[in-house]
């Protein structure tokens, strides 16, 4: 039998916008600073939104955010500027707060005596390195590795001895994050398939969040359409595969879409559920 392409469904995805950089005061979970450039990208997320309620003529927006302050904070200013914008078309607006959704834990800093707000910190530069070498770049993936963990070996030294100076406590592992994040994949596909028709839905949330919403939605497409077979344990290499593409958008943008329309497909829920009971029995 002849298939026929679904009709393609979109939802924006936002980036938070940028909060300020005080690793002292605030860790990795600050709130919004004002600038010029968090004005100009608020109202370039806010017109995309507008624009998009008002093809769709739907009478509802969700925004479904990051449990993190810059996350929720950008939410507020969407929210006031839509019911602005929207005044007299009686919009709604709902918020979703999803933890999952936060960015990768980075742990606790040791930062210089002399360090001041604003200042930078090599301890994140090296840690992130590292990260995504250990994580995701070598043959020998360690999906396990915990971000800025230094690692000591049986020989009492330490494989990432750069590390020792600049943490306190170390984030969380590759594998930990994507039980988050595929679990909020599933959550978050299954309450979009119920409320799409009426509903305009927006994440606001993180960059790495959005390329493994992306990454998903590209390998759905894939499964659903060329019968490609997701092996388990497999999803990090694939969804490294098309970061290194460099074919993201948000990385120029306040914005991007997200095609969904595969999102919720059975087969891919399979995967996904498959993939997380692999990480939580690994992890």
């Amino acid at each position: 039998m002849e298939k026929f392409p679904s009709k393609k469904q979109e939802i924006l995805f936002a980036s938070h916008l940028d909060d300020i950089d005080d690793l002292e005061k605030y860790g990795r979970d600050a709130p919004l600073e004002n600038s010029e450039r968090n004005k100009k990208d608020l109202e370039i997320v806010v017109n995309a939104i507008v624009d998009k309620v008002h093809k769709s003529n739907k009478k509802a927006v969700l925004l479904v955010t990051s449990s993190r302050i810059r996350a929720k904070e950008t939410a507020d200013l969407v929210a006031i500027e839509i019911k602005k914008r929207l005044e007299c078309e009686d919009i709604k607006i709902r918020f979703d707060i999803e933890d999952n959704l936060k960015a990768p834990e980075q742990g606790e800093f040791i930062l210089p005596e002399d360090y001041k707000a604003g200042s930078y910190f090599e301890g994140l530069k090296i840690a992130s390195d590292i990260f995504y070498n250990e994580s995701l770049k070598k043959e020998d993936k360690n999906v396990h590795y915990k971000y800025g963990d230094p690692v000591l070996q049986d020989n009492g030294n330490y494989k990432h001895p750069e590390l020792v100076a600049y943490f306190n406590k170390y984030g969380e592992s590759y594998a930990e994050s994507m039980i988050r994040l595929l679990t909020s994949v599933t959550k978050t596909s299954k309450k979009i398939e119920k409320i799409n028709l009426s509903t305009e839905v927006v994440i606001i949330s993180h960059s790495f969040v959005y390329e493994i919403f992306r990454g998903l939605s590209i390998l759905a497409k894939k499964i659903k359409d060329e019968g490609v077979i997701i092996k388990e344990g497999e999803i990090p290499n694939r969804l490294s595969e098309i970061f290194e593409s460099r074919t993201s958008i948000l990385k120029d943008t306040a914005y991007a879409p997200i095609d969904i329309t595969n999102l919720g497909d059975k087969d891919l829920m399979t995967v996904l559920e498959r993939e997380i009971s692999f990480f939580k029995k690994n992890n």
